[in-house]
């Protein structure tokens, strides 16, 4: 999980500014890829405290997470000499 300022929402960005250790912000649909192209299998953009309109939400809201998921992945199975009767 990820949390962030949501440059969409102009009140956030002029404030991102103010702030001198911020470098350049990311925008939440830019960010999702990055995390896809990292390697996540899945991922959201939550907006707290949001009314649950995506349209809006995105506009109104001054922060924003995302949240990524990795698919688990099966453990190896070890094939040692007894386990195939050698043993």
């Amino acid at each position: 999980m990820l949390e962030t300022v949501n440059p969409h929402s102009p009140a956030a960005l002029k404030a991102f500014w103010t702030d001198p250790t911020h470098h350049h912000p990311l925008f939440p649909e830019v960010l999702l890829a990055l995390c896809r192209l990292a390697g996540f299998d899945s991922g959201e953009v939550v907006f707290p405290g949001a009314v649950g309109d995506f349209d809006q939400d995105v506009y109104d809201s001054r922060d924003y997470a995302v949240v990524v998921r990795k698919a688990a992945v099966a453990p190896s199975v070890r094939v040692d000499a007894v386990s195939r009767g050698r043993g």
